[in-house]
């Protein structure tokens, strides 16, 4: 229902008959006295202007003018008394009608309408009577046409309301407007003035025009306001969005158009009272008796009913039809945003972009209906609402249709923070990254996602803030409209728009769990790594049995040490890493902090944080041992090549000795440092290089004194041939001191064989011991008498008297040893020569019976012919055949084996001939049983020269290192000396044992024999 309409007058009345008595009597004398009135007209004879005045009712003036024409007699006279016929005939009709008013002005009540009429007539029969009568007339026929204008006025007023009622609006305007001709004429015939005229006339072609106007406008808007009824039962889709729109664009130009005509209707309606105010003001006495005033009543109607008048047709077509439009246009925007708001609760945030632009078209129409509503309401009250000015009966409407267009704007931003929610990514990178994913890729991904999931989530915060804050505003205004429900709208918008910060906030703590996650996760691995590094430089330090030796510990100092220090700067780094990502966790906001997920997240890192402390520490100070450790094997190693140099440098200049002393120095300096590091190369030179430098120097040692050793004992030979037995003593024990180089002290038959025969040897006599009481003595006395033999020898030519004594002297100091030595070699040969001396021919020709004679004697086993046989051999040794006697001799007298039998000469010869493939062959495997062949045969025939050949043979291929332990004989050896320094005797003595049963040469080595003898001496102490 408009409001604000015009308040208008109330109806005029008119005053009672009595009032009117007097007049009418005044009238009726003065009709009375007409006649006489008719004679004082003038003479003049112009028929034609008496026509003109008949014609126009100007009686009196044309009685004059007849009154002097009709005095002309003739034809003039008959002329003018047919005239004046004519206005008697007129005053008797209007005498006659003067009664008829009399009369009706008796009664009671009043007939208005024939008052009215015969008031007209009467003016109509003589508009010039007196000025009396004329007034009596005109205030009769005033009063009367007041009356009857306004009983028209009312049944054209109740009329067109029914019309109106029944929505015949053109034909209620045209009703309306039928009473335009109301005091009309009168209006224009009063001469107001040509402004006020022609502002009328231009008004009534106003309203008179608007009929017409009227009837497209109301038959438009209501056919648009039936298709949008049609319409408003199609869907909501973007496409019947697009043809409602079209629909209501009608209705909004009709509405226009309704708003344009209701306006210049309302400019006449204010140009016609502006003009009736001022015509009030200049003629009080009139009233509203005049067109004005009774236009202003048709144009606004009645002031108890706002649906009457041409002002009622506007509104109730405005109110019928538009009201109607806002209604379905309520209904739809509201469906509308329903279906935007299920969309919503569904999170289906892609739906909801397109169903808060079908709002926004939607709730966009009724907005613009109520700006147009204003527009047109231009005089009813207003308030302004959110800067917009509204009809006061619209408040409601309006407030409810700008929050659902807020509403769109609201859900139009929902939908597309939603869209850029839903296309972040929520993958299970985790996952990924478990299978092999990239984790940087994941967590700057996961932190790409978490700044547009926070970027998003605070845009959603601002909108909740500004959808609250609308929706205080419209919670406010609801004290004041309560019908507009706009607070309802934005706490449901805001409701919505909290669950999206809500399931943002979710995945944006799932986000940062992931990110964590992996984050933590990393530093996990590489924790782990450091962990996994620790421990493998840790094993390689502690070292570990890696190879064949069951008690060797393998150790990696150098690769411990390099791994650790590596390890030290990624513990650096990692840990920089760590204090980077527990900076992150610190720098996160207050309610993140607080996720548990994220706390246990947190801890977890500080738990890495503290494991990679400890391992840091402890790596730190494994690796200062492992650099010490490296440092001692590396110079360890050092040590060990220098030996190892020098060892090879003393072999390429035969000394054995050296070369073998720096063999045992290498190989020891070589152990202690794979004590520290195991390493190939130096293990390589231990295992193999040094053992075979050892063996190549126990080879060559070997060759030589296989070989020294065969010169010894061919030396023996001669020496105890020669009767020499000190010498063969001598020369024996260096040739066995030599064969125990290399050999095994008891293993060679030879030696054995001249041991015993140098013992039987000692007994002949034919030399003092070194050990004998009177050595020096006889040594003393023997060399005196060879000084005087060769001097008295070399004399005794030129002086044979001195030469003579100087031979008797030595024969003295002669005498004197063989007193006590009477075998002594050097003594009887020196005898023999004196005896060649002084008597050389009677010495040759003797010299065949001493040998015969000390032949028989050894036949008898007396040794002091076998002596004075050698002795002659010694003075002659070219006598014949001297050497077989001698050798026989000594057969005889038991200083030599006897020949052979011939079965142990074949057997010497078959041991001999087995052995010599295995010799020649180097079956090493055969090798042990070959010399034990062999040195049986040289027992069964000590002269058989091929199998002292083939044992010397033998005994340089047999030979291995000795100087060299080991690496587990190594250390045996040095837990053994470990224990003997602990004086745990027992324990060393079995180590030992332990290392010759691993090899039975090593009962050769000098350190471990040296080790045992120590070991004994303080164990029998």
């Amino acid at each position: 229902m408009l409001q604000g309409r015009r308040k208008r007058r109330k109806p005029f009345g008119l005053r009672s008959p009595g009032h009117w008595l007097r007049p009418a009597i005044i009238v009726f004398t003065l009709f009375a006295a007409l006649p006489a009135l008719y004679g004082k007209g003038q003479q003049e004879d112009i028929l034609s202007t008496a026509d003109e005045l008949i014609a126009e009712k100007r009686y009196n003036e044309a009685l004059r003018i007849l009154s002097g024409y009709g005095k002309r007699g003739g034809i003039e006279f008959e002329q003018a008394q047919a005239r004046i016929q004519r206005i008697l005939r007129a005053r008797d009709a209007y005498n006659y009608t003067a009664q008829l008013l009399l009369d009706e002005l008796e009664k009671y009540p009043i007939d208005d309408a024939r008052v009215l009429a015969l008031s007209t007539e009467l003016l109509e029969l003589d508009p010039q009577r007196i000025t009396e009568t004329q007034d009596f007339i005109n205030r009769t026929r005033e009063v009367a046409l007041f009356k009857s204008n306004q009983r028209r006025l009312e049944e054209i007023l109740t009329q067109g309301q029914d019309l109106i009622a029944r929505g015949a609006y053109a034909e209620a305007l045209r009703t309306y407007a039928g009473g335009l001709d109301i005091y009309q004429a009168d209006f224009f015939r009063a001469g107001y003035g040509a402004a006020v005229e022609n502002r009328t006339r231009q008004g009534i072609t106003v309203l008179e025009g608007n009929t017409g106007t009227l009837t497209s406008i109301a038959a438009g808007l209501l056919n648009a306001v039936n298709d949008l009824g049609a319409q408003a039962n199609q869907g909501i889709e973007m496409q019947n969005l697009t043809a409602y729109r079209n629909i209501y664009n009608r209705v909004g130009a009709e509405m226009d158009r309704l708003t344009d005509l209701k306006n210049l209707f309302a400019g006449t309606d204010t140009a016609f009272r502006e003009d009736l105010t001022q015509l009030r003001q200049a003629n009080p006495q009139n009233r509203d008796r005049n067109f004005l005033a009774f236009a202003l009543m048709l144009m606004e109607g009645r002031a108890d009913d706002p649906r009457d008048g041409m002002l009622g047709v506007y509104h109730s077509l405005w109110d019928t039809a538009v009201s109607r439009a806002r209604d379905l246009m309520d209904a739809k925007v509201r469906s509308v945003y329903t279906a935007a708001v299920e969309e919503a609760k569904s999170f289906n945030y892609s739906r909801i972009g397109a169903q808060a632009e079908v709002l926004a078209g939607y709730a966009a129409l009724p907005v613009d209906l109520e700006i147009r509503w204003n527009r047109y309401d231009t005089g009813g009250q207003k308030v302004t609402l959110f800067n917009q000015a509204v009809p006061q009966g619209e408040a409601e409407n309006f407030l409810r249709f700008r929050s659902l267009a807020d509403s769109s704007d609201h859900l139009r931003t929902l939908g597309r923070l939603g869209n850029r929610y839903t296309a972040v990514g929520d993958g299970d990178t985790v996952a990924v990254w478990r299978n092999g994913g990239d984790p940087e890729e994941l967590i700057r991904l996961e932190q790409t996602n978490f700044n547009t999931l926070r970027q998003i989530r605070q845009e959603a915060q601002a909108l909740v803030a500004a959808v609250r804050q609308e929706g205080a505003e419209y919670h406010a205004l609801e004290d004041i409209y309560p019908g507009s429900g706009g607070g309802a709208y934005m706490d449901q918008i805001g409701a919505l728009v909290s669950a999206l910060v809500d399931r943002i906030a979710a995945q944006e703590e799932d986000s940062a769990v992931r990110r964590y996650t992996i984050a933590n996760g990393v530093m996990e691995n590489q924790v782990l790594a450091r962990e996994q590094e620790f421990q493998e430089g840790l094993a390689l330090l502690e070292g570990a049995k890696t190879r064949d030796q069951s008690e060797y510990v393998s150790k990696h100092p150098t690769a411990a040490a390099e791994i650790l220090g590596r390890m030290d700067g990624l513990t650096r780094a990692n840990q920089q890493d760590l204090q980077n990502l527990v900076d992150q966790y610190n720098a996160e906001s207050g309610e993140l902090s607080a996720a548990s997920r994220v706390q246990v997240l947190r801890d977890s890192v500080q738990g890495i944080a503290n494991r990679l402390d400890t391992v840091r520490s402890r790596s730190r100070s494994m690796a200062a041992t492992a650099q010490s450790q490296s440092a001692q094997a590396a110079a360890l190693r050092q040590e060990g090549d220098r030996y190892y140099v020098e060892a090879q440098g003393a072999l390429n200049q035969g000394d054995y000795e050296t070369a073998m002393r720096r063999v045992e120095q290498a190989g020891a300096a070589y152990y202690q440092s794979l004590v520290y590091e195991d390493d190939q190369a130096t293990w390589d030179k231990r295992e193999t290089a040094l053992p075979n430098l050892d063996a190549d120097i126990a080879r060559l040692l070997n060759e030589e004194v296989v070989r020294d050793v065969r010169e010894l004992v061919a030396q023996v030979d001669d020496a105890y041939r020669g009767g020499d037995f000190d010498k063969a003593e001598e020369l024996l024990t260096r040739a066995e001191n030599r064969w125990k180089l290399t050999q095994q002290e008891n293993n060679n038959p030879e030696l054995d064989y001249w041991r015993g025969m140098i013992r039987i040897g000692r007994r002949s006599g034919r030399t003092i011991p070194v050990t004998a009481p009177l050595y020096a003595e006889m040594s003393q006395l023997l060399s005196e008498a060879q000084r005087n033999y060769t001097e008295g020898r070399s004399i005794i030519a030129a002086d044979r008297s001195e030469g003579l004594r100087k031979l008797t002297l030595a024969g003295q100091n002669i005498q004197k040893v063989r007193l006590v030595y009477p075998m002594n070699e050097e003594a009887g040969i020196l005898d023999l020569r004196i005896e060649q001396v002084l008597n050389p021919d009677e010495f040759d020709r003797n010299f065949a019976d001493r040998v015969n004679k000390a032949v028989a004697g050894t036949k008898r086993r007396d040794m002091q012919s076998y002596n004075d046989l050698r002795n002659l051999q010694k003075i002659n040794p070219r006598y014949p055949n001297i050497t077989a006697i001698v050798e026989q001799a000594e057969r005889d007298v038991g200083l030599a084996p006897p020949l052979p039998d011939p079965a142990a000469v074949a057997l010497s010869d078959e041991l001999t001939a087995r052995a010599r493939p295995i010799v020649t062959g180097r079956v090493m495997n055969e090798m042990e049983g070959a010399r034990n062949d062999l040195a049986q045969a040289i027992r069964l025939n000590p002269g058989n020269q091929e199998a002292r050949r083939l044992f010397d043979q033998a005994a340089q291929i047999q030979v291995a290192g000795r100087n060299i332990l080991d690496t587990e004989a190594e250390r045996l050896f040095v837990q053994a000396g470990a224990m003997l320094n602990q004086s745990n005797y027992i324990g060393a003595l079995q180590l030992i044992n332990q290392i010759y049963a691993r090899n039975p040469q090593y009962r050769s080595n000098n350190r471990v024999v040296e080790l045992e003898r120590r070991a004994r001496i303080n164990l029998n102490q």
